[in-house]
């Protein structure tokens, strides 16, 4: 819930502060559809001026109801959480653009949607001190059709490592390679917070049905702790591949809620 008592940022703006409810899980998950029509006049009242005129940005109106979907979504889960109105939630960003919430020292979140889905990772920080990243990614194109070998190749070739390359080529089912690794590469660079700045040719990660991260090329770099999930068996509905991971504290345990 929202503390009684608040700090000021600098310029004379409000930060919040929460106390958070509690319990929550170390690691929760939650999954909503971005394609239930246009979102209300009163939902789109939750948007901030800076996430309404992004959402005019979009030239199809499609694109432009999914932001609002994932953003108000975003807001409300979120603002659940921590026992706040979603209208009350404050982003800060970081220099490679990932969001904080403003007030929350103790929560880290990340949010990944790809066509007409969204999946949101929140940690709290009570518990498990650290941070979270998360990616989900439809195997099919925008016109439906699946990625050609070579296509999948010649994105490995700029994205995979060396051996991550190797493993693709010489896979029988390239696409489950594929995706597996991609997923996993890019939910740990959004919870190192780095972006693809970071390099995602620097480290490797398991391509199998057990997700993990192999090796980093410099390991006095990141932490040396990692949680690594594929969720795509937790969530069949979804024809895609899903991965969470946490740096800096090792978890066994999640929880996923469907909207």
């Amino acid at each position: 819930m929202l503390d009684a008592d608040a700090s000021h940022c600098d310029g004379g703006e409000v930060s919040p502060r929460y106390a958070l409810p509690s319990p929550h899980a170390a690691l929760s998950l939650v999954l909503w559809s971005l394609d239930d029509g246009p979102c209300s006049p009163a939902d789109l009242a939750l948007l901030s001026p800076d996430e309404r005129e992004r959402q005019g940005r979009f030239v199809f109106e499609r694109d432009r109801d999914r932001y609002a979907a994932g953003r108000i979504g975003l807001r409300r889960e979120l603002g659940a959480y921590v026992g706040a109105p979603p209208d009350a939630m404050v982003f800060d960003y970081g220099p490679q653009g990932r969001p904080t919430l403003r007030g929350t020292p103790d929560v880290d979140f990340n949010l990944s949607h790809t066509g007409g889905i969204a999946l949101l990772a929140i940690l709290d920080g009570r518990t498990h001190r650290g941070r979270v990243g998360v990616d989900v990614e439809s195997r099919r194109s925008r016109q439906g059709t699946l990625l050609s070998r070579s296509h999948l190749e010649d994105l490995a070739q700029v994205c995979f490592s060396p051996g991550e390359r190797a493993a693709l080529a010489r896979a029988t089912e390239p696409h489950d390679v594929f995706y597996r690794t991609w997923t996993r590469k890019e939910a740990v660079i959004k919870a190192l917070g780095d972006g693809i700045s970071y390099g995602l040719e620097r480290f490797d990660v398991s391509d199998g049905p057990r997700a993990q991260v192999l090796r980093f090329d410099d390991p006095q770099e990141v932490p040396s702790t990692w949680s690594l999930w594929d969720l795509s068996t937790a969530l069949p509905e979804w024809a895609g591949d899903v991965a969470a991971a946490v740096a800096h504290k090792a978890l066994t345990t999640f929880n996923i809620v469907r909207k």
